[in-house]
């Protein structure tokens, strides 16, 4: 586990968002696991999740306090078997998770990324 990382949920429990169960489950945790990951030696380690539901489209923003993605990997991010190149990653965690939103009519990206953290946004039809 990673017991000394912070969680912060923003996200209203009333909010909903249209999508398959299993592919929804599986984008987060891909993002979820990929942001924990990039805070192992971070301190504080603080993950946070927000969404707001704007014209019909719920915006989820994935906060991480690791140290930022590089530049070289930055540029192959969603591209398959190019990942972050941690040890055992297939280096697909992030290609399906933009698959996945885009086959829920949604959308996946890398919104900033630096020293201080990174912010991923995925967006999708609000229910």
């Amino acid at each position: 586990g990673f017991p000394d990382t912070r969680w912060i949920n923003g996200v209203d429990p009333g909010l909903r968002v249209m999508g398959e169960r299993d592919s929804l489950h599986r984008l987060f945790a891909n993002l979820l696991r990929n942001a924990l990951q990039a805070m192992n030696a971070a301190q504080p380690a603080v993950l946070q999740v927000d969404a707001e539901l704007r014209d019909g489209r719920v915006t989820v923003r994935v906060s991480d306090t690791g140290s930022g993605i590089p530049d070289h990997i930055r540029t192959q991010l969603f591209k398959p078997f190019s990942g972050s190149g941690a040890p055992g990653s297939t280096g697909l965690g992030l290609t399906i998770a933009r698959e996945l939103a885009e086959l829920m009519g949604g959308s996946l990206d890398l919104a900033q990324t630096g020293p201080d953290g990174t912010v991923f946004v995925v967006e999708l039809p609000g229910a």
